[in-house]
């Protein structure tokens, strides 16, 4: 058992193993991503990881870790998305109660938003990402929401539990495509124009969503080869929606259809979060950034600040850095 007061509730619904993928492109990660794996312990859980290209000393190391692992080197597609349906492929998911999805997220450029409002620069991305599993409380806290919430399907950071609406080229291009999956599977999309999903695509989930996944029979070879210029445009980029949907377009044995939660963040904080709240109101989100917006120019290397979309020079900022 772990230690502290962290326990399983509900131990007879718990059938005792959780699968974890981690696709690790960017292998300076995996010191931090190991650290949140430790907080694993006092579960059974088998480990896959995913690599675009051989390195034997990194390898070693993950194996000291984690003996039996199972290590895939994969093709270059479909960012992290393309490898974890090629690891759920080696697995025989009746044997998991969850599947735990995590990758080596890189840093992103200064104001960088979700939705327009959250703030997920840096670094931030990531460890908002990683929050399920940055501690043992955490981990064991989803354990145990699962356990004893049956219409629990996917658990995931709050302020990137985002709504998706059918409105914009990108929305609707992700819908249409994401609808066609979830039809290819028999299954009708819920709700039909308007869902949450994890922004990022690190989550947990039930094993038996994760099932669905699998029966879609995709690998690596049908996603394309990572191209920012096509902004996302990409089969990578319509899974991130399609997970979140296949979440809420599935039911338990109760017929109740599942949703996507976040069981450790403490409920006030979450109702407290001025900017979570307003990335979810499409208007008020819009006059705020009307009235007040910060952007971050690459090529200036700088933040600038604008008040009723005039630029305020003096308020800007010279950051030096272009990461």
């Amino acid at each position: 058992m772990p230690s502290g007061d962290v326990v399983i509730e509900n131990a007879s619904c718990f059938k005792g193993r959780i699968l974890v993928h981690v696709h690790l492109y960017y292998h300076e990660m995996w010191s931090q991503l190991r650290n949140c794996l430790e907080n694993l312990q006092g579960t059974h859980w088998d480990l896959c990881v995913t690599l675009v290209k051989h390195d034997t000393a990194l390898e070693d190391k993950i194996k000291a870790f984690k003996p039996e692992v199972l290590m895939l080197t994969v093709l270059n597609r479909g960012f992290d998305v393309g490898p974890f349906l090629e690891a759920l492929s080696h697995y025989d998911l009746s044997n998991y109660d969850f599947v735990l999805k995590l990758h080596s997220k890189r840093n992103v450029l200064p104001l960088t938003t979700v939705n327009g409002i959250v703030d997920v620069s840096g670094s931030r991305w990531r460890e908002l990402l990683l929050s399920l599993v940055s501690s043992k409380d955490n981990f064991f806290k989803c354990i145990n929401a699962f356990a004893q919430d049956p219409s629990l399907g996917m658990a995931g950071n709050y302020s990137l539990i985002q709504k998706v609406v059918k409105r914009g080229d990108f929305n609707s291009f992700v819908l249409r495509q994401a609808s066609d999956l979830l039809k290819s599977l028999n299954l009708t999309p819920y709700p039909q124009e308007s869902f949450y999903f994890v922004a990022g695509t690190m989550f947990m989930m039930r094993a038996e969503i994760a099932q669905k996944l699998k029966d879609l029979n995709l690998h690596c070879e049908d996603f394309e080869v990572p191209d920012r210029q096509k902004r996302d445009f990409d089969l990578a980029h319509v899974f991130e929606y399609l997970f979140g949907w296949l979440v809420s377009s599935l039911s338990n044995d109760e017929g109740v259809h599942y949703r996507i939660a976040d069981p450790y963040t403490p409920r006030i904080k979450q109702q407290l979060d001025l900017r979570y709240w307003l990335s979810k109101h499409l208007y008020l989100k819009k006059m705020c950034r009307f009235i007040w917006r910060r952007t971050y120019c690459s090529k200036a290397q700088c933040i600038e600040c604008r008040i009723f979309k005039l630029k305020i020079p003096f308020l800007s900022k010279f950051t030096g850095s272009k990461s």
